[in-house]
């Protein structure tokens, strides 16, 4: 048997689609499976199998879209796309609006043309009208502009200019708590495969940049006891896998909490330079008046990924004596126990200035003695009330804990079993006698 086709036959067919948007989305690329909303398709196919022609019509309404890995989302949006089958390919114009998040009017524009056939291309501009947006660790940016994304499917360009009128964007890097980091394995566990949108990137177009960002200010980064404004003038190059920041943000104002004082930036500036791509160089100085009238001023230079932090003031003193001014208004001679430990522990926090490095005294003890849990609670008021807690697992699920007072005066014993990932057993005994038990349940939906 043999079967045959003629490929210069008549083609001829149509198509119709009333629906949502998320049914056609699941059979498109990863990077567009997130697309929902209501959509209306018509289609026609002409001419033969060796030259076919395709021509319709597509709109879609109440749309919304997210980008994954960076939760960037548009919604509202409308869009339109018409398409004109001709000999060498099919030609489709597309034009359309949306919104970020939360805005009621059109902040979103795009248009634009693509050509699919031997030589596939795109055309197209997008245009943000004091768009809100949000992706990453940026909360929310107001920004205007237009960026051009053009050229042959294997080699895009994006190109243009964008202003930022506000940026929030959160520090959310983990303080250290000095527990011991575990690496589960669960049995059974195959190992790790590429997800959809890690194969679709492997093999996907291939985007370069060529983006001016700017903001002359109303650029607030804030968290953990930081709180600054930024003016930025920057340049998005490289590609969407290896994407490349040139350029300069710039202090405008700011000022940083370290151990619960308050210290004003005098000085900040993070360089963005081809030496050492993604990897700013960073400049910043924050001083604090002490009551002896001396100035203490935290200083960070070198690159972000190896920043050097360290401690000046003027007059030059060393660093603990700095840091006993800081916490206490008095020199490093004049200190308790407990409020040297506490210097000890600032000093780490900066960064691993002093004996202990950037574990410190709790970090550093806790592995001396083999323990899984160390932690000094120490009472600014009335040192005598602070407590020293230390912990173990002795055993697969379960874990034991003891607690004492700098007066030995109030202690507890608490004993914690895991009976199985939903089940725990807890018991508490105190030094006045007192002992409580308690079962807690959990279940993950």
């Amino acid at each position: 048997p043999s079967l045959r086709v003629d490929a210069k036959g008549a083609l001829s067919g149509e198509a119709r689609y009333r629906g949502r948007l998320e049914t056609i989305a699941a059979f498109l690329p990863a990077a567009l499976q997130s697309l929902e909303g209501d959509v209306a398709f018509d289609g026609t196919a002409a001419g033969t199998l060796q030259a076919p022609r395709f021509s319709g019509g597509m709109t879609i309404a109440k749309g919304a879209y997210t980008e994954l890995s960076s939760g960037l989302s548009i919604v509202k949006i409308e869009a339109r796309a018409m398409a004109a089958g001709a000999v060498d390919g099919t030609r489709i114009e597309f034009s359309g609006t949306g919104a970020g998040p939360g805005q009621t009017g059109e902040t979103v524009a795009a248009s634009g043309e693509i050509f699919l056939g031997r030589d596939s291309r795109l055309s197209s501009k997008i245009t943000l009208d004091k768009a809100r947006l949000s992706a990453g660790p940026v909360d929310s940016v107001i920004a205007s502009g237009n960026v051009d994304i053009s050229g042959p499917f294997d080699a895009l360009e994006a190109a243009g200019d964008l202003v930022i009128s506000e940026l929030n964007a959160g520090i959310f890097t983990p303080e250290s708590t000095g527990l011991v980091d575990v690496d589960v394995v669960r049995a059974g566990d195959s190992p790790h495969t590429p997800s959809l949108n890690e194969k679709a990137e492997a093999r996907g177009l291939r985007l370069a940049y060529a983006v001016r960002i700017s903001g002359d200010d109303k650029i607030y980064v804030q968290g953990r006891g930081l709180k600054s404004e930024w003016r930025a003038d920057a340049r998005l190059s490289g590609t969407a896998r290896a994407p490349v920041f040139i350029g300069d943000l710039s202090l405008l104002s700011g000022e940083i909490i370290f151990a619960g004082r308050r210290f004003e930036m005098t000085k900040g500036a993070i360089s963005f330079d081809a030496l050492s791509p993604n990897d700013p160089s960073l400049d910043f100085r924050a001083e604090r008046e002490t009551g002896s009238g001396t100035t203490a001023a935290i200083v960070i230079s070198g690159r972000a990924r190896a920043p050097k932090v360290s401690l000046q003031s003027s007059p030059a003193l060393p660093p603990e004596d700095i840091m006993a001014l800081i916490l206490f208004d008095k020199p490093a001679s004049e200190l308790s126990a407990l409020e040297s430990l506490q210097v000890a522990d600032g000093l780490a926090e900066l960064g691993g200035i002093g004996p202990f490095g950037g574990r410190g005294v709790a970090g550093a003890t806790r592995s001396a003695l083999g323990l899984d849990v160390l932690s000094l609670d120490i009472d600014d008021a009335d040192s005598a009330a602070s407590t020293l807690t230390v912990g173990k697992y002795v055993a697969d699920g379960l874990f034991v804990s003891a607690t004492q007072d700098a007066r030995g005066e109030n202690g507890s014993v608490r004993i914690e079993y895991e009976i199985d990932d939903s089940f725990t057993v807890e018991t508490e005994m105190r030094q006045d006698g007192d002992q409580t038990v308690s079962a807690n349940w959990k279940h993950d939906f």
